[in-house]
Formats: structure tokens, C-alpha cells, sequence
């Protein structure tokens, strides 16, 4: 992985082979990174697990002949102080016909860039939503924390 860093602001060279989710996990345990928002990624996948919510579970499916990355989104926080990455992905294969979801894993093949917006000083967490069945991203609350409404004041 190549990596450039200008403020909160930072961009990923992924090269082939390399777990996109691990990657991104290990960029911000490197960096401390608690808190960002992955706001774009294209490149290649080569094979991948990807899934979709069903209204009560996740349907994974699988991904088994190469693939252009031409969107990805996410998150980055913090759980059982690791980093916790959330993403989803479109891909588009042959003949442009593009497949998307939820990342459960992704192995980059020729590369993947990365962009990404970090908030430093401040860690979101992703608990259990019983109502939901799912992990939800709380943006917390709370001293150098964010709130409902923004930044804390004073």
C-alpha cells in the first residue's frame, strides 16, 4: 500500500492481492484513526464477498471473476478499541453490468485507490441496535466527542 496524508484528508494505493477491509483496518490502527468516512474508491476486485440486507439478515454472495471497483463507501470507528470498517461497494463486470453491497471481503487485483476523510480527536463506536439487528455507527456524545447537532461548543 502507498498512502498520502494532507490534513484529515488521505488517499490509498492499494496493490494487487491485498484484503481491502485489512488494509483499511491497518491504516487506521497505524494512524489512530477512531473516526473517518470513506468517501470514494475505484480499481480493481478479483474476487469478493458482498451481501445484501434482506429487511432481517445479510444474504451474502459471492463475486468470482474480476470486477471493476467503480464506487465505495463507508465508515471507520472503533470497536473493542480496534478499528471497525464498514463499507459497501459497486463493481461492475462484464459487459458493464454492476452488482453492489455490503463488504464482507474484497481482494484487490490490479489496485484499488482509496480516498478518505478522517475527524481526529474524536471515535465513533458501532453497537449492537437490537430494533434493528444490526451494528449502527453512533456518532457519540460527550467531551472532544461529536453531537446530534455538530462539534461541542466551548
Amino acid at each position: 500500500m502507498q498512502e498520502f496524508r494532507a490534513g484529515n484528508r488521505s488517499l490509498l494505493r492499494l496493490d494487487g492481492g491485498e484484503e481491502l477491509i485489512g488494509a483499511l483496518e491497518g491504516f487506521a490502527a497505524r494512524h489512530g484513526i477512531g473516526a473517518a468516512v470513506v468517501g470514494s474508491g475505484l480499481g480493481q476486485i478479483v474476487r469478493a464477498t458482498l451481501g445484501y440486507w434482506d429487511g432481517s439478515r445479510y444474504v451474502p454472495f459471492e463475486v468470482t471473476i474480476p470486477h471493476e471497483l467503480v464506487g465505495l463507501t463507508g465508515s471507520i470507528a472503533r470497536e473493542e478499541d480496534r478499528p471497525s470498517v464498514h463499507l459497501h461497494a459497486v463493481l461492475a463486470g462484464p459487459e458493464g453490468r454492476a452488482v453492489g453491497g455490503h463488504v464482507f471481503q474484497a481482494t484487490v487485483g490490479l489496485l484499488a485507490e482509496v480516498g478518505l476523510d478522517s475527524f481526529p480527536g474524536h471515535a465513533f463506536s458501532r453497537p449492537f441496535a437490537e430494533e434493528l439487528g444490526v451494528r449502527r455507527l453512533d456518532l457519540g456524545t460527550g467531551p472532544g466527542r461529536p453531537t446530534a447537532s455538530g462539534p461541542p461548543s466551548g
